[in-house]
């Protein structure tokens, strides 16, 4: 069974923690997603991907911003130790948890995880792999 990691981090805005995948902002516009996914994936996971596939692309909120997400799928991982957890880091508060596809799937069911890109991302990789 595949897992995948979430982090459980506090979210001002919603005044509590929820689960999300690994994710953040491009370090400068010219920045390829895929090389913010995988320094965004080693800092908050500890991981190093060889493969990546894309696996969906979200509006986070049309009504709202132009912002765009893209969620990828990333493969033969390798963990490292989590760098920079320093108590002024702004991981510093990020819990990674290993949980398995198909648990995933069933925590976007029943309201659990509510984050947008992260629900999509979830579905997008279960019918990836076919659960």
């Amino acid at each position: 069974m595949p897992t995948i990691a979430l982090v459980y981090q506090y979210r001002h805005p919603l005044g509590k923690r929820i689960w999300e995948l690994p994710a953040g902002l491009q370090d400068h516009l010219s920045e390829h997603p895929r090389v913010t996914a995988a320094r965004e994936l080693k800092e908050e996971a500890g991981v190093i991907a060889e493969q990546w596939d894309d696996l969906v692309t979200i509006a986070s909120s049309p009504g709202f911003t132009d912002e765009y997400v893209q969620v990828f799928l990333a493969t033969e991982l390798e963990r490292l130790p989590r760098q920079g957890t320093g108590e002024d880091d702004e991981e510093a508060d990020l819990e990674v948890h290993w949980i398995p596809l198909e648990e995933a799937v069933k925590m976007v069911e029943g309201g659990v995880i509510v984050s947008a890109h992260t629900v999509a991302g979830i579905l997008a990789a279960a019918r990836k792999v076919g659960i």
